[in-house]
């Protein structure tokens, strides 16, 4: 039992003697809904100026609503981003398989960095490259159709490896 009270007592001396200690506030001005509103209407022209949204895609674009996040580390400053995906590709008569469009959307991603009411911006996006698109298929793996013969039996060759005695 002298054990336990002595255990106590310790325990108790210490917290006496560390006390409290005072870290960041827990709680951070964020902003209100029209500044939110302002910031996301901001994001949204420079993405238009900025060219990253094609032509094409610009109806859906104004229509959709980003994902949102913002993270406070102050009174109204942080990082705000904002991600637009935009899933358009129109089937086309006789072309029922699924293309690289139907999994992969096109995407629109702005940051906002520092003071939330006048941030810094940034902005990426993924880049439409129209070449790609009309590029020849590979043919599939057991298809003879166009490949030369010697290429159909190409042979696997391996390093060999020596070891020294």
């Amino acid at each position: 039992m002298k054990k336990w009270c002595w255990f106590l007592s310790g325990v108790m001396g210490l917290l006496l003697l560390t006390g409290c200690v005072s870290t960041s506030p827990e709680y951070f001005d964020e902003l209100t809904p029209a500044e939110q509103a302002e910031l996301l209407n901001s994001a949204r022209v420079l993405a238009l100026q900025g060219k990253a949204v094609p032509a094409h895609l610009q109806g859906v674009f104004l229509e959709l609503t980003p994902h949102q996040r913002i993270v406070y580390d102050g009174n109204k400053h942080g990082k705000a981003s904002f991600r637009w995906e935009i899933y358009d590709s129109p089937r086309r008569k006789g072309n029922s398989r699924i293309t690289q469009k139907d999994v992969n959307p096109y995407w629109v991603m702005v940051y906002a960095v520092g003071d939330l009411t006048d941030p810094q911006w940034k902005l990426t996006h993924a880049r439409e490259d129209e070449t790609l698109q009309d590029a020849p298929q590979p043919p599939r793996r057991g298809d003879s159709s166009g490949r030369p013969a010697e290429n159909q039996r190409r042979v696997r060759q391996f390093q060999e490896v020596r070891y020294k005695k």
